[in-house]
């Protein structure tokens, strides 16, 4: 009697493959936060002082145009929105906003972006931000 032929075994499938086939049940997935948890109330918080800081500014504190021309002011945070200096605002257009983050060297120069380290004296014909405390 002849021996039978020696035949392949089938290619192992990958995880893919086997998830596709039905052969592995897909582990359910915790979705992911998009705020971390302290960052969430922070945020609110922010928001609405916005909202209630820049409701009865009329112009651009930058080009000095009123909202019926230049559209809806921005908040502008010249040091940035880390921390302490969150509540730090300017008030400008949108086009403005986009010419001082477009043109950091002519803004850093005019005072409109500031270091955000201490102990930095800002120029003092710039328009100071206006910082409120935060609703309690």
């Amino acid at each position: 009697m002849l021996p039978s032929p020696q035949t392949k075994p089938p290619p192992r499938l990958n995880y893919a493959a086997r998830r596709k086939a039905g052969l592995v049940k897909a582990k359910p997935r915790s979705r992911l936060r998009k705020v971390a948890k302290g960052n969430a109330a922070r945020d609110r918080e922010y928001r609405a002082w916005v909202k209630i800081a820049m409701h009865g500014l009329p112009r651009c504190q930058r080009c000095k145009s009123h909202v019926s021309q230049c559209g809806p002011l921005q908040p502008h945070h010249p040091s940035g929105r880390g921390g302490e200096h969150l509540f730090e605002v300017v008030a400008v257009c949108s086009t403005c906003h986009t010419w001082i983050h477009d043109f950091p060297n002519l803004s850093y120069a005019a005072g409109w972006l500031t270091p955000a380290y201490r102990g930095y004296a800002p120029n003092p014909s710039h328009p100071q931000p206006f910082t409120l405390l935060p609703p309690p």
